[in-house]
């Protein structure tokens, strides 16, 4: 009896080392502090952090997680990840920036009053999944 219960506990272990590892290296699961340094700024991990940083203006899509957010006194990058595909992606952006006020330039990037600019960039789209950022500058403060 006692080995059924060591060989049951010793399968959930190994089944909880295994999804753990797959998050980290996915970067779905963040080991670091959310108040981390780096040399470009803060390193924000969590989906709220995005929308806590950026302006309301700015939509969010609503299907993707935040891999990364970097920012400095005057810019703000955040990459996303997402099952959508790219045409989808910059459908969404093209209509909401739109309804937001900002005029675009060029394939996905927006310009808005006080001189403030956002890009929007699909980094990659393999294996069903989509990479993108968004990066905005913004006058210093």
């Amino acid at each position: 009896m006692r080995k059924k219960v060591f060989l049951a506990l010793s399968v959930v272990f190994c089944l909880v080392l295994t999804v753990s590892g797959f998050l980290l290296w996915r970067g779905g699961l963040s080991l670091s502090p959310i108040d981390s340094k780096t040399e470009a700024g803060q390193s924000l991990g969590a989906q709220s952090s995005a929308k806590d940083r950026l302006p309301a203006d700015i939509p969010l899509y609503p299907a993707a997680l935040v891999t990364s957010l970097n920012e400095t006194l005057e810019s703000i990058q955040v990459v996303w990840e997402t099952g959508d595909t790219a045409d989808r992606l910059e459908k969404f952006y093209r209509n909401e920036m739109a309804k937001n006020g900002w005029q675009r330039s060029g394939t996905l990037v927006f310009y808005k009053d006080k001189g403030r600019q956002v890009e929007i960039k699909i980094i990659s789209e393999t294996a069903g999944r989509t990479y993108f950022s968004l990066d905005l500058s913004q006058p210093k403060p």
